[in-house]
């Protein structure tokens, strides 16, 4: 990880509101709840809930650490000028402590094969997010007719602009977080940990390689 990369993440969890630059200029960074995300395994997969993925896509999609099971907080973070506005950052909130530090987050596929950062994420379509593996598993195994959209409703979004929200199945069990980023693209997703040595939050860099 750059030093760059590092001190962009460390400052949007102390200060909301703070300015951050890249190479397209000098942004304020304002955080934003966008739901509650249900993880019954617990092992996260990142990936665009919209997508009918293949079973064997599994490892790619599946990060190597898990966290316990439970229900957790997605947030994102919204870059602002006074002529452009868009997604900066996304992530998921296991607990409130501060994080001291970010480790680059990789997937099962990685660690099977002994791969080294940068971890990198293809986001194709402008859009991407986060699910946990039962989920993925559930779209896996729709009937080749059936349509995503029918599984998780997205429509509870109040932001159109950004197109960030968590949907959930009409029973409410099965839940994913849905994203859009300006473009398409390589991004990098990583661990926050605390000064426990924990994970304390999950968050995707989509502003700093602008």
């Amino acid at each position: 990880m750059s030093k760059e990369e590092i001190d962009n993440l460390i400052t949007i969890q102390k200060v909301d509101g703070a300015l951050l630059t890249n190479s397209h200029g000098i942004y304020r960074i304002t955080r934003k709840d966008i739901g509650l995300l249900k993880l019954h395994s617990g092992q996260i997969m990142i990936a665009d809930p919209l997508v009918r993925y293949r079973a064997e896509d599994f490892a790619r999609k599946a990060l190597a650490v898990t966290v316990k099971p439970g229900i957790y907080s997605v947030e994102v973070y919204l870059a602002d000028s006074s002529d452009d506005c868009f997604l900066a950052f996304a992530g998921i909130r296991f607990r409130n402590n501060t994080p001291v530090a970010f480790l680059p987050a990789r997937t099962a596929y990685d660690q099977e094969h002994k791969r080294k950062p940068p971890f990198r994420y293809v986001v194709e379509d402008c859009r991407t997010g986060f699910m946990d593996a039962d989920v993925f598993h559930a779209i896996c195994a729709l009937p080749r007719y059936a349509c995503v959209d029918n599984m998780l409703d997205f429509d509870d979004t109040e932001d159109e602009v950004f197109q960030c929200a968590v949907g959930s199945s009409e029973d409410g069990e099965l839940t994913a977080a849905l994203v859009t980023v300006r473009k398409s693209g390589v991004y990098y997703w990583y661990w926050g940990i605390d000064c426990n040595n924990e994970a304390c939050c999950l968050i995707a860099d989509f502003f700093t390689y602008q």
